[in-house]
């Protein structure tokens, strides 16, 4: 496998959001390794593909840039389409509203270059906001990816957000290969599990995932999200989620 770095933009109907995120990506800082990013459109009705590959023909970057249609919706679908078209050893799962720090993928790089005990690495993020988010949100922001910071320059944790993870491909392709005993994001609905799936297949095959203070991406909330029923839906989302993956895990102890 090559080394270098391939970002994966996972998008259903983003044709509001891949604008910023794109412009994230361009300013991207490089040194000596090879990079790509690669779009995934999992099923879109709108205009999401035509307007990133307009945008980023108009832009101009010294970086390849590809876009993959994938029609079986759901984002585990979406992100192994996006590992299985990745030139690249490095990987890094970009959402849709996720706006990375000019230094984010030299940073993953490095990480794996010195750590190659380390097979996940995540960050953490500063929200940036369509409307003022109501007086209750600071108090939940982590479940929105927001937040995470830490003072020390990385901790070895069981878990990270799937927004901005980073992964070695060599790895992913183990991980997409096996079935999920979770449903994750599909659509439109809230259901949740695949990233804490990722990060137990990749713990089983021996590798220590890492958090790191110097990764940081700005994590964009649409007005849509800033309310108490999506604040419900997402709950809701990740409690379903929950006892789905505790209940397939008592079953494979049970016949195993």
């Amino acid at each position: 496998m090559k080394i270098g770095v391939s970002i994966i933009i996972c998008c259903f109907n983003s044709e509001f959001l891949i604008e910023k995120t794109l412009q994230h990506i361009l300013n991207l800082r490089l040194n000596n390794f090879k990079i790509e990013a690669i779009l995934i459109d999992n099923n879109s009705s709108d205009n999401t593909s035509e307007l990133a590959q307009k945008m980023w023909n108009s832009l101009g970057s010294n970086f390849d840039f590809k876009i993959i249609k994938e029609p079986n919706l759901g984002l585990n679908y979406a992100r192994k389409t996006g590992v299985l078209h990745s030139n690249y050893e490095y990987l890094i799962f970009c959402d849709d509203d996720n706006r990375l720090d000019s230094d984010y993928a030299i940073n993953v790089y490095n990480e794996f270059e010195s750590n190659t005990d380390v097979g996940i690495i995540g960050g953490w993020s500063e929200g940036q906001y369509e409307v003022e988010p109501p007086y209750w949100f600071k108090q939940i922001e982590t479940s929105f990816a927001i937040g995470g910071y830490i003072e020390k320059e990385s901790e070895e944790v069981n878990f990270v957000w799937g927004a901005g993870l980073s992964i070695r491909r060599s790895l992913a392709i183990k991980v997409f290969n096996q079935p999920f005993k979770t449903l994750d994001r599909k659509g439109n609905s809230l259901l949740s599990g695949g990233d804490l799936e990722i990060c137990d297949k990749v713990k089983n095959e021996g590798y220590k995932i890492r958090r790191l203070k110097k990764l940081k991406f700005f994590h964009f909330m649409p007005k849509s999200r800033l309310n108490w029923e999506y604040c419900t839906r997402l709950y809701e989302g990740f409690g379903y989620s929950a006892i789905q993956y505790q209940k397939e895990i008592d079953l494979d102890l049970e016949f195993n």
